[in-house]
């Protein structure tokens, strides 16, 4: 797996890397602020018409849900 470094953070809009290629139906993106998480591409949409506030509150979610040393991942169950 390689990085590219022109992503943006999902959560923030800041400057972020993207895990490449992609390996599921997900992306995978390292934020300086917020580490590491993933999206599953169907929540994307729906993940961008939110407040910034509103993608804390679903990476939060998904922070929580996640089993202790996995990788945080938002689905549209997180939203």
């Amino acid at each position: 797996m390689s990085w590219q470094n022109e992503a943006k953070c999902l959560i923030t809009g800041e400057p972020a890397q993207q895990a490449l290629p992609r390996m599921g139906d997900y992306d995978e993106i390292i934020s300086p602020s917020l580490g590491r998480y993933r999206v599953a591409r169907s929540a994307i949409p729906q993940l961008q018409k939110l407040s910034q506030e509103n993608r804390m509150r679903a990476l939060d979610h998904a922070r929580r849900a996640a089993v202790e040393g996995n990788i945080p991942m938002i689905t549209t169950a997180s939203l």
